[in-house]
């Protein structure tokens, strides 16, 4: 596993083959194949013990964070971004290694990216129910941002002297805060648009 992170978030994927792997472990092709039966079955691995640990970081610093909205947020955006970015290999395994290797693979990564989000989803439901965000449908909201969360990681890994670690943080926090603060306004403009139509004229059917 450690030599399969090594290599894969150094040289790539589609550059390491099973003999790369077992020379930099120390180990026979045969020990290889007792533990996985591909190469990609080892980047799942990776990959897999990568998310979980992001996972586990994250809900440990929301479950000590204060009730106050932006600050919960911060701890969250750091722990996550500090878990792909502080050793860059674990950034690049999840955020570019992964990508298109397989159908299947593909499905597995999607779902997680999801799996990230529904932990947005569950953090904006308990700010609701202390009255510090509108109670609202956030699914599609969250995996927008999780979405744009993924592209500037990938940003920082392909172009790290355009983007530091700091204001990539800073950039990715603006965009939570003033998408969930700004809900509630940007919900009733759209009502209005919804009732009158876009050039403000009363839609059929509307009442009006």
């Amino acid at each position: 596993m450690s030599a399969a992170l090594a290599l894969f978030g150094s040289a790539g994927y589609g550059a390491t083959s099973i003999g790369r792997i077992c020379e930099e472990a120390g180990v026979i092709p045969r020990y290889f194949y007792e533990s996985f039966p591909s190469r990609e079955a080892l980047l799942v691995a990776v990959y897999d013990r990568i998310i979980a640990e992001t996972e586990e970081r994250v809900r440990d610093a929301l479950a000590g964070a204060p009730a106050d909205p932006i600050d919960r947020m911060a701890r969250g955006l750091h722990a996550f971004l500090h878990s792909y970015l502080d050793d860059p290999r674990r950034g690049r395994v999840v955020c570019l290694e992964v990508v298109g290797v397989s159908p299947a693979l593909e499905r597995h990564r999607r779902q997680d990216v999801w799996r990230f989000a529904n932990i947005l989803v569950q953090e904006t439901k308990h700010l609701a129910r202390a009255g510090l965000l509108p109670d609202r449908d956030s699914r599609y909201t969250a995996r927008a941002l999780a979405g744009a969360t993924h592209e500037l990681v990938v940003e920082r890994l392909t172009a790290p002297g355009a983007l530091s670690v700091r204001r990539l943080e800073r950039e990715v926090l603006l965009l939570y805060v003033a998408t969930f603060s700004g809900s509630a306004a940007a919900y009733e403009w759209l009502r209005r648009v919804e009732v009158k139509g876009p050039t403000g004229s009363a839609k059929k059917g509307s009442g009006s």
